[in-house]
């Protein structure tokens, strides 16, 4: 598409000048003003195209000709100021195609004006590439260079081939007739494969479903517990009495021993044993009084075990066979006595 000066000059000053003064000066610029088929440029202009790319068959040779389909770069340069633009009018070609056109740019070394097109070969034969019209636009004129065309030879992509006939139809394959019961039995088998891994599956959810809606079995009473981790302690005295310190051990087992009585009060009763200082957990067992049974009984053979575990841990006295025997007796003792009922079981 070309564009003259005076159509650049109507679009760009008609919304500037006012009344009867922008007509006036559109009209004087209008004839004024060279129109672009008119002015033919003398300024030096020439076509730049890129080699061919090598052969795919012969990479190392150097190919002469194109091959159709192929793309042909190709230099538009023209001699000009720095402030000139260059525009490609829309070229008749045959056999080939213009693919993109890019923006002119102005190369200050060479002192030209470049503009980069790509064409696409479509057709093969000797074939002339143009010719081509420039448009150079700048300073007040537009200017029209006129490029000769360049004979191009392009040969068929097919060329070289056996032959271009379509083969001939082919014999055709035996048919089989599959076996039917063959076909069922792998059916079968297929099936079977996928149904029992998903019975498992079906199988093993329902099963555990059934475990989970199963109510979980009732929490052993706080007594059972106490007297058989107080009947373990006893079973371990004399192999953890022999070993390191005996000072030490005696203290450490004293200490878990008060620990399973103190655990045992506070579950029993519901106050938290373990947490509590010896005068505490009595206030809180005389507090609960009416749930103990023999409440003097009860009470006192608590503050008496709490009191010889507390002269053991604190006060560092010692104790014999005879005293480690009486506090686990104690300790046996507070258990049977705090249950919730009483059986013929004597106290060992």
């Amino acid at each position: 598409m070309s564009v003259s000066f005076s159509d650049q000059v109507f679009h760009g000053r008609m919304h500037t000048l006012p009344g009867a003064l922008s007509v006036f000066a559109l009209i004087f610029i209008g004839l004024s003003a060279p129109h672009p088929e008119r002015v033919l440029a003398e300024t030096p202009a020439e076509l730049l195209l890129d080699s061919p790319p090598p052969s795919k068959e012969d990479p190392e040779s150097e190919r002469r000709t194109w091959v159709t389909g192929d793309s042909i770069r190709g230099r538009f340069v023209v001699r000009g100021n720095s402030e000139a633009k260059l525009l490609l009018r829309s070229p008749t070609l045959e056999g080939f195609k213009v693919r993109t056109i890019e923006s002119s740019r102005y190369l200050p070394k060479e002192d030209v004006h470049q503009l980069e097109v790509e064409f696409v070969t479509l057709r093969p034969g000797e074939r002339l590439l143009g010719p081509f019209t420039l448009e150079i636009l700048g300073q007040g004129e537009a200017k029209v260079v006129e490029i000769r065309g360049t004979l191009i030879s392009v040969r068929s992509a097919l060329e070289g081939a056996d032959s271009l006939d379509p083969r001939p139809r082919a014999e055709p394959l035996p048919v089989r007739v599959p076996n039917g019961a063959m076909i069922v039995l792998l059916y079968a088998l297929a099936a079977l494969a996928l149904l029992i891994p998903l019975a498992y599956l079906l199988a093993r959810r329902i099963a555990k479903a059934r475990e989970a809606r199963r109510p979980p079995p009732p929490p052993r009473p706080p007594w059972e517990s106490a007297l058989e981790a107080i009947e373990k302690l006893r079973s371990e005295r004399k192999a953890r009495l022999e070993t390191g310190d005996h000072e030490s051990a005696i203290e450490a087992f004293t200490d878990e021993l008060s620990d399973i009585v103190r655990a045992y009060l506070g579950e029993r009763y519901g106050f938290d044993g373990l947490e509590s200082t010896s005068d505490e957990l009595l206030e809180a067992l005389e507090a609960r009084a009416g749930q103990v049974g023999r409440k003097s009984d009860a009470i006192d053979s608590v503050r008496a075990f709490l009191h010889e575990a507390d002269l053991v841990k604190f006060a560092k006295a010692r104790l014999d066979g005879e005293a480690l025997d009486a506090i686990l007796y104690s300790a046996r003792r507070i258990v049977i006595e705090t249950r919730p009922y009483r059986s013929e079981e004597t106290i060992r």
